[in-house]
């Protein structure tokens, strides 16, 4: 294993994340570890038995490429890259809207890659039923 390989592991260790590549490093963004980070999540019930989510992130400061977030069904399309979400920015704050159907949370991902100039960065991850409990029939 290269050194850059050993060193992007431990780093991914410490952090609590799982390392994607070489290059990369996996985040999972959950309602403990999203408190006190550049993220938000709000989430609304909406019509037609949808789910309505806003993740915002404080990128003022954050000194990198821009980013495409995407949001998924892995049960549905377990290849696929998902659908793009439409970034907005407003004074260094980026903001992601977008909705599911309630009957696909459980399996829905919104997933925010990152990518540096040689690829490398940090992906983080949204398991959106982890921020949306759906009542129990």
């Amino acid at each position: 294993m290269r050194r850059s390989d050993l060193l992007w592991a431990a780093a991914a260790g410490l952090l609590g994340c799982s390392a994607a590549t070489a290059e990369t490093v996996l985040m999972h963004v959950t309602p403990q570890n999203i408190k006190g980070s550049t993220f938000t999540l709000s989430n609304k019930a909406a019509r037609n038995d949808r789910l309505e989510f806003t993740i915002r992130r404080d990128v003022r400061g954050i000194d990198g490429p821009g980013r495409k977030g995407y949001l998924s069904n892995p049960a549905v399309d377990p290849k696929g890259l998902g659908v793009l979400v439409k970034q907005t920015e407003d004074g260094g704050i980026w903001t992601f809207r977008f909705s599911v159907p309630a009957r696909q949370l459980e399996a829905s991902v919104f997933t925010l890659w990152g990518q540096g100039q040689s690829g490398e960065g940090v992906t983080y991850r949204f398991r959106l039923a982890d921020f949306h409990k759906l009542p129990r029939d």
